[in-house]
């Protein structure tokens, strides 16, 4: 019922905002429906409502978005989807845009995560977790040094949601 009324709302700041901590809570609470959703609804064009400062945090949520609907169906149409909001967030940060750096190191975590969900029973175990955990500390390395307290977290939960679906590896309870 909120959402009809928001839908109908000609304030588009306000609907961009709505849409977009949706789509955040909803990747949060596991919801990826919803997010799914909310990420569809909000406009093409990047600036066209909301502060310029969430553009990134759009880009990134979107990715996680994705790569956690592929994760959960292996269908290719997400992993590709999550690559694009990527492939943007890459491109800013090769014109020296620092957030967007770190932005993309927890997206490569994500996306090293995501190919090998399926392939870690017919690999190494170890070998996998090493892996993907190498750049997960990466990301966490680098979002500490920042200084960016609720990436710290958002990496960490990643990680460890990652390890304890992966092993009973006593580092997913870190």
């Amino acid at each position: 019922a909120c959402q009809e009324v928001w839908k109908l709302s000609s304030n588009a700041p306000a609907l961009f905002n709505f849409q977009f901590w949706s789509m955040v809570l909803g990747f949060h609470f596991g919801d990826l429906h919803t997010a799914k959703r909310h990420i569809k609804a909000m406009r093409r064009d990047l600036f066209a409502e909301g502060p310029s400062f969430l553009v990134p945090l759009r880009l990134l949520y979107t990715s996680l978005v994705y790569f956690a609907l592929f994760r959960n169906s292996r269908k290719g149409k997400y992993r590709k989807r999550a690559l694009g909001s990527w492939k943007q967030l890459q491109q800013w940060a090769s014109k020296g845009a620092v957030n967007c750096r770190v932005l993309c190191q927890i997206l490569e975590a994500e996306d090293r995560a995501s190919r090998s969900w399926s392939t870690h029973r017919s690999s190494s175990t170890s070998t996998c977790l090493d892996g993907a955990m190498k750049v997960y500390d990466q990301a966490i390395q680098s979002v500490t040094e920042w200084g960016l307290v609720q990436l710290v977290a958002l990496v960490n939960e990643l990680a460890g949601t990652w390890l304890l679906c992966h092993s009973r590896d006593p580092r997913a309870g870190k």
